[in-house]
């Protein structure tokens, strides 16, 4: 399996409108740092596919000047502008769109040119052989987009993981895959990676087969 390739899970999104996008999106940005804990960075080489939502909008700023941000926003175009900037390159108007979508939560719904429907795309995760493991994360990001579409997490008191799988998930056997998850990366790991020799330790997810 190709260390270069990623998960990619598209949830339907022809019935988000730009109030549940905003809330979408805020829970993601809320809750990004503590996903990355259980999904595992990516061992995927340049992070150019999969930027973080997180630090597009907030950039040196805070947690609550984000929430302004996206909140501040009237209309599902300028969400998507918020979420998925777009990306200078020279003389490619094209190319600069197509680079939007390439953050860890892509929220251009009505960008259908290669599958022809309109989703929310999830992009962080890695690959994987393991059925359960593909099957948790599927379910944890589809609870995700219905669950959160009708969340003000901004509104929330903490951003845990407590919080994420009672709250937004709702669901206790995905809480209970991703604690055990979530557990395992914390142990460092030496990574073998193709035609690179021994890697560095780092936090490897022992559920995947290369």
């Amino acid at each position: 399996l190709d260390v270069a390739l990623g998960l990619h899970v598209h949830v339907d999104g022809t019935r988000i409108s730009a109030p549940m996008l905003q809330n979408i999106l805020c829970c993601y940005v809320a809750f990004e740092p503590l996903v990355e804990e259980f999904v595992g960075a990516p061992f995927r080489g340049d992070q150019k596919w999969y930027k973080s939502n997180r630090i597009s909008v907030m950039g040196s700023g805070t947690l609550a000047a984000a929430f302004q941000r996206i909140r501040a926003c009237d209309s599902m175009a300028c969400v998507q502008a918020v979420g998925n900037p777009p990306r200078a390159v020279q003389g490619s108007h094209d190319r600069a769109h197509t680079l939007r979508r390439y953050h860890k939560l892509n929220i251009l719904i009505n960008d259908t040119h290669r599958h022809g429907r309109k989703t929310v795309e999830f992009r962080q995760y890695g690959p994987s052989k393991d059925p359960q493991e593909v099957q948790a994360w599927i379910a944890f990001c589809v609870a995700f987009v219905a669950r959160a579409s009708a969340l003000r997490c901004d509104d929330f008191p903490a951003f845990g993981f407590e919080e994420l799988f009672s709250r937004v998930i709702r669901d206790e056997a995905l809480r209970g895959w991703f604690r055990g998850a979530r557990e395992r990366f914390a142990e460092p790991r030496v990574r073998f990676l193709p035609g690179n020799g021994p890697a560095e330790p780092s936090r490897c997810d022992p559920f995947r087969r290369w």
